[in-house]
């Protein structure tokens, strides 16, 4: 269960980029508060990707925590006490390599101060950056500031400085721009009407604000970050969720030079230059092809009734269509699906043996290696395809991980502060004083355990502690131990599916298995037998289902071999003599098939099967003991080795196998997988088993399990409240049921109506599949419960 092999390296691309950040702020959060937030954001490599959210000390609105699964930030910095419970929750759900609660230190009479050392980034100030003043070049250096830095809390400060940047006279000069590049507007002119006319006669010059889009933006990440925003927003309002809302839909289109929103006062909208300002400052932040582009006017703070007027004084002047509207309290920025993760064009190549490995993390790009301490940046590794084994396989080069909980930890110490990203990338905080960090490849299993065991996560940082939940561990059960045999007598999955998803060899095993057990009605009476209170006519008949029935060993003639693969098509005229010789040979040199021949004694008239290697002149009788002499050979048969016959026929594993086929077939990128489980709890102070689990697995980075049946019968054997408590405990992406399509019978949907509706509302999906043999893409099938949204 190794992703690598012995003495394989695996492959990885790595880049270095600037920590993300989302700041946890509440309503007690003031207006000059949130200056110190940008302020710190305006000053640091990538700083205007860092978010802002609402949160209180027990909770999160659902909207804004989607929105925060959407930023993937590093960093949680919390000024907010947050409770142990909402900590574990955020854990959990954004899988932030920390979490930094300010405490009364940070606070001071005049308001919060920011911990800049706890968060570790990377000041501007120690970064060459790439702009460069040519006529050629995409990004100019920026012409306009604002000289008055002092924290004022005013209308006039807060619009430029907000929406713009700014930064003291003390701050560009760090920058080593030279006069002539800089052009200083004085603090007189503040007023948002007397800005925006000063900046729109220069437009198209940058402003300070994009210094903070260094190391993170449309420069480096291409076109990973889509510009889905359809409308351009004017936020207005004076609580701090107006700004909050605008500063974070800004974060959607920033890569592309032209914003798509922007904040304005409530005393703004008493102005009436101000309308005709910001409809051309609209006009000329917006490309020629967004003709169609609406305008949306809105606000936490004020109503409908307050922002009509401006609404209708500006819709003339735009040419665009304009509407408005309040927002409630808890609605979030929505994203449009735009997330933060990419993968940047400059990016260096290391390989990764299985045992330990040093890592020498890279520089971010400019970096000045003069300024080294307690500065610091991420460092994404997105790995590559490493060597084929049995349970993994890939379509692409590279494979991402699931975007998990301690998942990261089977790769790193537990000290290292590291994370998954939503990507399925490994994202490393590094300090420039600590660049050589241990990494080791785990197995298939290691990366399997951390998600089956539930997690119980209090504290944050070097203050976290890990203790296992409900469930502790899986083992692979008897009948995983068959699968796993059998698969690699096949030599892996690939293997295996070229061979059963061809008809005519499909029918020449199966004729080698024989009649097939019905386990399915073996479980359907394990489960009545639970229920059946006297137990005594079901007992009867499942003792009678279990009872061991004579095995015949069945065996197959070339001849025979032929007719079954000419009438299924698999061979055509004068191909069949190689085609069939050489796949037999495949079949035989794996120990799949054996050749032989069946021969008979002639004391007691015992006929048995007996292998090439097993046959002599003088053939001992293993009925009556007695020797005989070896008849003449007319031909040589064929006999299907007894672990493959025992899997499929006692085992019900051709389903599972099939299921792994399509899952495979479906797949972008890749598929791992382990061999049925058994899953254990903690009961009583030892483990005890609790069901077994048909799959477990990474499809494309997403973590699922499944229930694999071959009938109606088998699927209402299931124990829905058992599966709906493991799915609830597990957490993973989806839930698999598989079956031939004539399984799903409405009384089988009633049955699983539980589980949908259960799972309905907690970002775990209920996925079906259709077990039927064909050569062409089968259409997965989403179920959802009843009057839920299809989204």
């Amino acid at each position: 269960m190794q992703l690598l092999n012995e003495h394989e390296k695996i492959g990885s691309r790595v880049w270095a980029r600037p920590k993300r950040v989302a700041f946890l702020v509440d309503d007690a959060f003031t207006s000059r508060d949130i200056n110190t937030i940008v302020a710190y954001c305006f000053k640091h490599l990538g700083g205007r990707w860092n978010a802002i959210a609402p949160i209180t000390s027990n909770s999160i609105a659902p909207a804004w925590e989607k929105f925060l699964v959407a930023i993937d930030a590093d960093v949680l910095y919390s000024f907010v006490e947050l409770s142990d419970s909402l900590k574990e929750s955020l854990n959990k759900r954004l899988r932030p390599s920390r979490i930094i609660e300010a405490n009364a230190l940070h606070h001071h009479k005049d308001g919060w101060r920011l911990s800049e050392e706890e968060i570790g980034g990377i000041q501007l100030a120690d970064v060459d950056l790439p702009y460069q003043p040519t006529a050629f070049s995409r990004f100019t250096v920026p012409q306009i500031t604002i000289a008055d830095f002092d924290q004022r809390d005013d209308d006039a400060f807060n619009f430029c400085f907000r929406n713009f940047g700014g930064y003291s006279e003390r701050e560009w000069n760090a920058f080593n721009l030279s006069a002539k590049d800089v052009t200083l507007l004085p603090a007189a002119i503040a007023e948002p009407e007397v800005f925006l006319a000063s900046v729109l006669p220069s437009y198209g010059r940058h402003f300070p604000i994009y210094f903070s889009t260094v190391g993170y933006g449309y420069s480096h990440f291409g076109a990973n970050l889509r510009d889905q925003a359809q409308e351009f927003e004017i936020m207005v309002g004076d609580s701090i969720h107006d700004f909050i809302y605008a500063w974070n839909r800004g974060i959607t289109s920033l890569y592309s030079g032209r914003r798509r929103a922007i904040w304005l006062p409530a005393s703004a909208l008493q102005k009436e230059a101000v309308a005709g300002l910001v409809a051309q400052y609209i006009r000329e932040s917006l490309p020629d092809s967004s003709a169609d582009t609406t305008c949306r006017i809105l606000s936490y703070s004020l109503t409908e009734a307050e922002l009509a007027p401006f609404s209708a004084s500006i819709l003339p002047k735009l040419g665009r269509p304009t509407t408005h509207a309040q927002l409630t309290k808890d609605a979030a920025c929505d994203m449009h699906g735009v997330t933060l993760a990419g993968c940047p064009d400059k990016s260096q190549r290391y390989e990764f043996a299985q045992s330990d490995t040093l890592f020498n993390a890279p520089l971010p790009e400019s970096f000045n290696e003069k300024r080294l301490g307690q500065q610091g940046w991420v460092v994404e590794v997105e790995l590559e395809k490493p060597g084929s084994g049995e349970n993994n396989l890939f379509r692409q080069n590279t494979w991402h991980l699931p975007a998990r909980y301690l998942v990261d930890k089977k790769f790193f110490e537990r000290q290292t502060m590291s994370r998954v990203t939503l990507r399925g990338h490994l994202a490393i905080e590094v300090k420039a004083d600590r660049r050589n960090i241990p990494i080791k490849i785990p197995t298939v299993k290691d990366l399997c355990d951390v998600l089956i065991v539930e997690q119980n996560i209090t504290g944050s940082g070097d203050q976290m502690k890990v203790t296992s939940g409900h469930f502790r561990r899986i083992g692979i059960s008897s009948d995983g131990q068959f699968f796993w045999n059998i698969l690699k007598l096949f030599g892996g999955l690939k293997n295996a599916n070229k061979l059963l998803d061809d008809e005519g060899w499909r029918e020449v095993l199966m004729f080698l298995v024989g009649e097939m057990q019905d386990l399915d009605s073996i479980d359907a009476l394990l489960t009545e037998f639970k229920k059946d209170n006297k137990q005594g006519k079901t007992a009867r008949k499942l003792a009678q289902a279990l009872i061991d029935k004579p095995e015949k060993l069945l065996y197959i003639h070339h001849g025979k071999i032929l007719e079954i693969l000419k009438k299924a098509g698999s061979v055509i005229g004068d191909q069949e003599s190689d085609f069939v010789t050489n796949r037999l040979h495949s079949l035989l040199s794996r120990n799949i098939l054996f050749q032989g021949t069946a021969s008979r004694c002639y004391h007691c008239n015992l006929k048995r099967w007996y292998r090439v290697d097993e046959l002599k002149a003088q053939m001992t009788c293993q009925g009556c003991g007695a020797d005989y002499a070896l008849q003449p050979l007319n031909s040589l048969s064929f006999r299907l080795n007894e672990l493959v016959v025992n899997g499929f026929k006692r085992s019900g594993l051709l389903p599972v196998f099939q299921a792994l086929f399509l899952l495979h077939r479906e797949s972008r990128n890749h598929l791992l997988f382990l061999p049925q489980q058994d899953l254990f709890d903690w009961t009583e102070g030892k483990d005890k088993q609790v069901t077994d689990l048909d799959l477990i697995g990474i499809l494309d980075g997403k973590y699922f399990l499944g229930e694999v049946k071959s009938s109606e019968r088998g699927l209402l054997s299931v124990d829905i409240d058992q599966l709906l408590q493991i799915a609830l405990e597990l957490r993973p992406n989806f839930i698999l049921i598989a079956a031939p399509a004539a399984g799903f019978t409405s009384k089988v949907k009633k049955h699983y109506e539980p589980l949908l509706k259960g799972l309905a509302d907690k970002d775990i999906a209920v996925e079906s599949m259709r077990l039927e043999w064909t050569k062409t893409s089968l259409p997965w099938d989403f179920v959802k419960p009843p009057g839920s949204n299809s989204e």
